[in-house]
């Protein structure tokens, strides 16, 4: 179902005319490979749109992505 939610906002997110998005918990009942796929699709989708803004709120951890100039991470512990 969580992939299958990405899949979703992937696609809606083109027709959509909001100066940023946010996704709450998209990931946690993901197995790694899955997360990492949806992940990397998010941030796909995300790059294509350079005039907006991307929130991608998850509890679990983010050491596999990487930053570059258009990422930023934020950690609350």
């Amino acid at each position: 179902k969580s992939f299958a939610l990405v899949s979703l906002l992937l696609s809606l997110w083109s027709l959509m005319d909001t100066p940023f998005f946010a996704i709450d918990e998209f990931d946690v009942f993901m197995d790694d490979i899955n997360r990492q796929a949806a992940m990397s699709l998010l941030i796909e989708g995300a790059k294509k749109m350079e005039n907006k803004q991307f929130i991608f709120i998850t509890p679990l951890s983010l050491n596999s992505l990487k930053t570059d100039e258009v990422i930023s991470i934020f950690e609350i512990e």
